[in-house]
């Protein structure tokens, strides 16, 4: 099969590759969600398209006749395919009611093409020249442009209903609304200045392939991001767990079979009072380490002449470095986050304050500090140094991420790091000696 080479077929066949790297990459790798997926259909879906419009620049169409009208037309399924990885990307993963009649126009549009790639060529030229060229492709072309930005407009309702949406999905959805209205009112206005033999949906054409391609890497990146946070929300909830367990034995006293047999018989029983002596020892350095951090971080009582922090804005503020993650800018000041708050730096400060008893430097410092240690415990904290866990965190030098680290746990990075990991080791040997021990006769 001979392929011309020019400009379009060969801008084409790059669009082509990259698409289908990408839709596989969404679908074959880690993490496989369902946002994932639809992701993927939905990229395949617009690969069909771009596929089409390489066929015709590269001379396919012309030299294989029989190949016109070929059903490689899917737009009407792009708004459907949007609107299902909105949502499950925003954590509804669920089938919506009556999803089937959302597939209808797509099902239309592909029965459409199916009748007319069986047809003979002259059937196919008098149709395109009495109808498909003067109306049925633009009401195919518009239908598209109605159907994506109805469903965009829907997945922006819900991007805003959502309290912890990427904004970055917002903005997308409003570039492809704006691009959508572009290439509503270009698509009648250009024939009087395109060149002769330009296709007449030009700007769908190459804006589309585009904007699809970006929310692609986009996307991925983002189902990485809540991976990770799935990753860093186990792993504290196994600590967790580990602690309540190493609580109880400080607790649940001599079992029968330590205090009946002696040592000589079984072995283990010793090794279960040094553990839970150890156990008890941490409870104590545990608690003693929460007193002293409460009284630090105890709320203090503001000023008589200064009203109470308002918990509606406190609540803005905590959301602000939990749920936007602010304080991983490394440039975040006082007036910066006074001014996504929509709140003057002293109110701030007030909230910091009032609301938090902690000042502008040590809150922000506190959750970066918070993010590395939790990163740390994850199961791929060797794949990156803790100079890059500090930067990704929102420190802005190693100097400051030392001293900071060392001001608030009394451990250099690397010892903490390594008393981590040791205590995660000895406390899972722990459990699996006790659940033997326990288990036995």
């Amino acid at each position: 099969m001979l392929i011309e080479l020019n400009a379009a077929s060969v801008l084409h066949l790059v669009c082509l590759g990259q698409g289908l790297s990408s839709a596989a990459y969404l679908a074959l790798t880690r993490p496989r969600t369902a946002a994932n997926r639809w992701l993927a259909l939905l990229l395949a879906a617009l690969l069909a398209l771009v596929f089409d419009y390489f066929l015709s620049a590269a001379g396919i169409y012309a030299r294989h006749r029989w190949l016109y009208f070929s059903p490689l037309f899917f737009s009407w399924g792009f708004g459907p395919l949007l609107w299902r990885y909105v949502r499950a990307l925003l954590g509804d993963a669920t089938r919506p009611r009556g999803w089937a009649w959302h597939l209808v126009p797509l099902v239309g549009q592909v029965a459409f093409y199916l009748v007319l790639v069986g047809q003979d060529f002259d059937t196919k030229t008098a149709f395109w020249f009495a109808v498909h060229k003067p109306w049925t492709r633009f009401v195919e072309y518009y239908g598209a442009l109605a159907s994506l930005a109805l469903y965009a407009a829907a997945c922006r309702r819900q991007v805003a209903r959502t309290p912890d949406a990427p904004r970055w999905l917002g903005r997308w959805l409003a570039g492809l609304l704006i691009f959508l209205g572009a290439a509503a009112v270009d698509a009648l206005l250009n024939p009087a200045y395109l060149p002769p033999g330009w296709p007449r949906f030009y700007l769908s054409v190459l804006g589309l392939p585009l904007l699809i391609y970006v929310l692609a890497g986009l996307g991925w990146r983002e189902a990485q991001r809540r991976a990770h946070a799935a990753v860093v929300a186990q792993v504290a909830a196994e600590a967790a767990r580990r602690a309540a367990a190493a609580a109880a034995l400080t607790t649940a006293g001599p079992t029968p079979a330590v205090t009946v047999l002696p040592p000589a018989t079984h072995p283990e029983a010793a090794h279960l009072a040094a553990l839970r002596r150890a156990a008890a020892d941490a409870e104590a350095r545990a608690a003693e380490a929460v007193a002293a951090l409460e009284k630090l971080t105890a709320p203090k009582a503001p000023p008589a002449a200064r009203p109470p922090a308002d918990p509606a804005l406190v609540a803005r503020l905590v959301a602000t470095f939990e749920q936007d993650h602010r304080y991983r800018d490394p440039d975040l000041t006082l007036d910066t986050l006074a001014a996504h708050l929509r709140l003057p730096p002293n109110a701030v400060s007030h909230l910091l304050n009032a609301g938090l008893g902690q000042s502008f430097a040590d809150a922000v410092n506190g959750y970066r500090l918070a993010e590395v240690q939790r990163r740390l415990l994850t199961p791929d904290a060797d794949r990156y140094t803790l100079l890059a866990l500090a930067l990704d965190a929102g420190f802005n030098s190693k100097s400051t991420f030392n001293r900071i680290f060392k001001e608030k746990t009394g451990l250099a990075p690397r010892e903490w790091r390594r008393q981590a990991a040791e205590s995660a080791a000895e406390t899972s040997a722990g459990m699996s000696h006790v659940a033997h021990w326990d288990d036995g006769p």
